[in-house]
């Protein structure tokens, strides 16, 4: 998990240098290619937020009031 945020970062930082190199700061989104290092960034981090938030939420099904709060939750959202 921590090494999809480290992940992101680095995309990120390829991101900026890619603007910095061919300046292309101010094109549309629609216009960029699938492998952009932007887009590439934010679905990492999208998805390390993602299994973040399920760790963090595991032991919540151990406590006696919490568990049916979490269960009923991720039922709602799975």
């Amino acid at each position: 998990m921590e090494t999809l945020f480290v992940i992101t970062f680095l995309f990120w930082w390829m991101a900026a240098l890619d603007v910095g190199i061919h300046g292309r700061a101010d094109e549309k989104r629609e216009f960029w290619h699938s492998t952009d290092p932007t887009l590439i960034a934010e679905g990492l981090f999208v998805l390390a937020a993602i299994m973040t938030s399920c760790r963090a939420f595991m032991p919540l099904s151990l406590n006696y009031y919490l568990g049916p709060f979490y269960v009923s939750t991720y039922i709602l959202d799975g």
